[in-house]
């Protein structure tokens, strides 16, 4: 199972809104008897990134390029190009 967007609008967040959508998006993985859930986002995400190893994630992959491949506007966040796919998984079991 992938989770596919999650956002919390700026004034809210750091108030541990997004943990909660991961947590309760791993819980309802779990209740289907999904073994894997995966996520991506950019390399410039940073507190995204942070927030997604907090709840357990781990780095598994690096789709290079592919924000460049895909989108016709640079990227840039946190002051960073967002060129590549960090793709994170928990394993369920």
């Amino acid at each position: 199972m992938e989770i596919m967007n999650i956002a919390v609008a700026e004034h809210l967040q750091g108030k541990g809104i997004g943990k909660k959508l991961v947590r309760h998006a791993v819980e309802t993985a779990k209740g289907y008897g999904m073994s894997k859930l995966e996520i991506g986002t950019g390399n410039s995400s940073v507190s995204q990134l942070a927030l997604y190893q907090k709840c357990g994630f781990r780095i598994f992959s690096i789709d290079f390029d592919y924000f460049s491949k895909h989108y016709e506007e640079e990227i840039i966040e946190n002051g960073i190009v967002c060129r590549d796919m960090i793709r994170l998984a928990m394993e369920l079991n």
